[in-house]
């Protein structure tokens, strides 16, 4: 059959399935120069009230990258994330996490996933060092399945972190994150 479907123009080869990797993402993997440190992420906090951009990542060519890992009907399958923005000395800060996706040109932000940040650490009315508020068991995170109802992000356009706190605690010297991501090839 071959042959006749090469001589036809026909093609009985089945397109090849897309199969996507487990990959996190933090702070060290943002722009270079401007987003790819923890003191330029706590820095872009700008204040209670204000939303602010405080992390962003372009993808490399011949990539396409969507938010969150596995899925929701297999647990130990998924992706689970942390986000935690601090001075150390007196707490923590309060208010809502944007996971955006956004086009080359920066016209189209779509916001994929809102969450209050004090879902995303451990609490403690102690105010613990920043190492302790840092979950490492996964039943202490926030779950993050791939996001399939959003399209996949290309290359040369972004995955972004907005943040709008309603509380500061002072001026941080403390933020990260890891946060799951599907990267295909």
């Amino acid at each position: 059959m071959g042959l006749l479907d090469a001589l036809l123009g026909g093609n009985s080869a089945q397109a090849q399935a897309r199969v996507g990797w487990k990959d996190f993402v933090q702070a060290e993997d943002g722009n270079a120069g401007v987003f790819d440190t923890e003191a330029l992420v706590y820095g872009a906090i700008l204040g209670a009230g204000v939303r602010s951009r405080i992390w962003e990542m372009d993808i490399p060519a011949q990539q396409e990258c969507a938010w969150g890992y596995g899925t929701a009907g297999l647990p130990a399958n998924q992706g689970y994330m942390w986000f935690v923005a601090m001075l150390v000395a007196t707490g923590y800060d309060e208010g809502q996490l944007f996971l955006m996706i956004e086009n080359h040109n920066r016209t189209v932000s779509i916001p994929v996933v809102a969450l209050p940040d004090s879902q995303l650490h451990l609490q403690d009315p102690n105010w613990t060092p920043f190492t302790e508020s840092v979950p490492v068991n996964r039943n202490d995170m926030m779950p993050l399945p791939e996001k399939r109802e959003f399209p996949t992000v290309h290359e040369d356009s972004r995955l972004a972190l907005d943040y709008l706190p309603r509380v500061i605690a002072g001026a941080e010297d403390r933020a990260n994150f890891r946060i799951p991501i599907t990267r295909y090839y």
